[in-house]
């Protein structure tokens, strides 16, 4: 997992986000859990698609807790709602626009960006864009640690592809 970027974030940054249902998200949130994933996504990114995407389908496969994944968008709260409609998302989702105070703490270059954080918001991996390799040690990494069953290899499925950039 790469934790290379702009800026070597250890510690994921104290944060309030509203959800699109109107609920306050704060960083207490990845104390509920061992390891959680914070995904900060776009919705006219590809890239963005695909992780999402392919989050959706392994949770529904694997019937793993949606709680597990925390999505960050980087529209609007409106454009974000519809997003989540059309894309059919289970995840709980927060809306960092218009100001992108968190983002503009972590400080990254492209979305997708993804970060594992750990109940004392000790950064454990972070990666950006879609490498498939990196991508699955990221899921068996968050769902072993929430002793979740872990998906097969995703060179088995059809149509992801080895690299996408962010």
């Amino acid at each position: 997992m790469s934790t290379a970027g702009k800026k070597d974030v250890r510690f994921f940054p104290t944060f309030q986000l509203k959800s699109i249902d109107g609920q306050v998200i704060r960083e207490s949130w990845c104390q509920q859990r061992p390891l959680s994933l914070i995904l900060f996504y776009k919705k006219d990114c590809p890239t963005s698609c695909l992780v999402t995407t392919l989050l959706k389908e392994l949770w529904r496969e694997r019937g793993v807790p949606t709680d597990l994944v925390l999505l960050v968008s980087q529209d609007g709260a409106e454009k974000s709602a519809r997003t989540v409609a059309e894309w059919d998302l289970p995840f709980p989702v927060v809306s960092d626009a218009p100001n992108y105070r968190l983002s503009k703490t972590l400080d990254f270059d492209a979305v997708p960006t993804g970060y594992l954080v750990d109940p004392n918001r000790q950064v454990q991996g972070r990666f950006t864009g879609f490498v498939r390799q990196e991508f699955q040690q990221v899921l068996e990494t968050l769902l072993g640690a929430n002793q979740c069953p872990a998906p097969a290899g995703l060179e088995t499925r059809k149509g992801i592809p080895a690299f996408s950039p962010g």
